[in-house]
């Protein structure tokens, strides 16, 4: 079962940056809105080239380390949702 946490949606991705994992998150959900996103999850920063990509409207769910996950893109925003997995 999982548990809503909260919600944070992204819009300046310029440079990379990183989620702002709720206490007792251990799940994000993340859709992306208006371009493609590049993220890598090792703790290391992204480039607008090098990274996995994202498309616009695509999705990851990622239930790892959610503090080491990076984003970048010269045009696209993120909208996250934080779930605890029971």
């Amino acid at each position: 079962m999982r548990v809503n946490k909260g919600f944070e949606q992204i819009d300046d991705l310029s440079s990379a940056v990183s989620l702002t994992v709720p206490p007792g998150a251990n799940e994000a959900f993340v859709v992306v809105k208006g371009g493609e996103v590049m993220w890598k999850d090792h703790g290391d920063d992204p480039t607008v080239s090098v990274g996995m990509p994202i498309q616009s409207n695509g999705f990851l769910n990622f239930d790892n380390e959610l503090e080491k996950l990076r984003f970048i893109s010269p045009s696209a925003s993120l909208h996250v949702s934080y779930y605890r997995n029971r």
